[in-house]
This record gives structure tokens, C-alpha cells and sequence, in this order.
């Protein structure tokens, strides 16, 4: 597959990376560990940026109950985390863009099409609307999307995450709607949870898409 990389002003490449997936899919390890290694091994050509996941902060930050979130009120919440998101990742563009140095890839915590598994179908065109931008336009902003797929069940924990609420029959059944509304990007990579070496495995399924792109000309 032919890879377009963008180039800033100064010729330099910027590379982002959407990591999405159901709970317990392993992206914050995936993300850490990602920037860790982008850093010992590519780090004299890149600069490697992360970018938080917005309703994790969103939610974080006062007691919010996706439950009492009915809708106006979840419309302008589900609009909200949109433009967290793009507003988050602006930051990090805004740097790419102006780097004369060095290359830069930007690790994304869920994208801007996340928002869209919690979100009433009859609603998101509504948002999309308000927000004057489209599915396409958001797809575009990111060069590979890696779904992590939820961790089978034997390992499934809600122990390492405090807003993590569902049990391994939801998880999977979010999962599975983040792979979906993620389907028509061009380059979109499943990330299958059921592997004989566990994370391992799995990181290094995801590991070998990135040199991919870091390596691309």
C-alpha cells in the first residue's frame, strides 16, 4: 500500500496515529510504550507527542453520570468532547507545523470519530452539522488507526481504570462499535485480543504499523 506522508513548511514529515478500542484494550500501555521506544530508537529524526483522551479528562474533572446525560443536554456533551478532542490535538498540529528539525508523529488516545459510539445515530449528523464538518473530514485528519480489540475475558479487569464501568459482555459490544464507525478509513488496523503471547503480541502487531510509516518516504 502507497503511503502519503504530509509534510510541514519545512519539508519535514507529521505522522498521527489514532489508537481506539473497546476497555481493556491496552492503549494507554500500547501509547507509553509506543513514545518510549519512538524515543530510543527514532529519536534523533522524530519528536513523538501524545494526546490525552478527552472524555477521560472530561470525565475526570467533576461528577458527571453518562446516565443523567439525555438529550440536548448529551448532544452538547457528546459536541464537547468532539471539540476537546480536535482542540487537544491542535496543540501538537500547531508544533508539528512549525518544527524546522525534526519530524513528528502525534499518538492519539482515542479520535474524533470516538465520540460517535456513545452518541444517539439520529444525533451525530446533528453534531456533524453544528460543527460544519463531516465523517470524511475527520477520518482525514489522521494517518493510521490502530482498534485494539478488548482483552478476552479471563483478563479482563476494571481494576486499573476507575472510570471503567462495563462488564465483559458490554465491553465487547463497544468494542466491536469502535471498529465499526472506524471502518472507512483508509488505513485502518485491527488489533485482534486473542493471541497465544498475550500484549506481547499484540503490541508488536501495532508496533510493526508504526515503523511502517516511520519508515515511509
Amino acid at each position: 500500500m502507497q503511503i502519503n506522508v504530509r509534510r510541514n513548511s519545512f519539508g519535514k514529515k507529521v505522522i498521527k496515529v489514532v489508537f481506539t478500542g473497546g476497555p481493556c484494550a491496552g492503549k494507554s500501555t500500547s501509547i507509553e510504550r509506543a513514545k518510549d521506544l519512538i524515543d530510543k530508537n527514532y529519536g534523533e529524526a522524530w519528536n513523538c507527542y501524545t494526546v490525552a483522551e478527552a472524555a477521560t479528562v472530561m470525565y475526570s474533572t467533576g461528577r458527571v453520570s453518562r446516565a443523567e446525560l439525555i438529550g440536548p443536554r448529551l448532544k452538547r456533551w457528546q459536541r464537547d468532547i468532539v471539540e476537546c478532542v480536535l482542540t487537544f490535538e491542535k496543540v501538537f498540529d500547531n508544533i508539528a507545523s512549525r518544527e524546522p528539525t525534526r519530524h513528528t508523529i502525534i499518538l492519539c488516545d482515542r479520535g474524533a470519530l470516538d465520540p460517535k459510539v456513545f452518541t444517539p445515530q439520529y444525533m451525530w449528523p446533528q453534531i456533524l452539522g453544528e460543527m460544519e464538518t463531516s465523517e470524511k473530514e475527520l477520518m482525514a485528519r489522521y494517518d493510521l488507526v490502530l482498534v485494539l480489540h478488548t482483552a478476552p475475558d479471563v483478563n479482563y479487569t476494571t481494576e486499573n481504570n476507575r472510570l471503567r464501568r462495563e462488564d465483559p459482555i458490554q465491553a465487547r459490544k463497544i468494542d466491536m462499535r469502535y471498529a465499526e464507525v472506524w471502518q472507512e478509513h483508509h488505513r485502518v488496523i485491527e488489533i485482534e485480543a486473542n493471541r497465544e503471547n498475550g500484549m506481547e503480541e499484540k503490541f508488536g502487531d501495532l508496533w510493526n504499523q508504526i515503523e511502517v510509516l516511520l519508515n515511509s518516504e
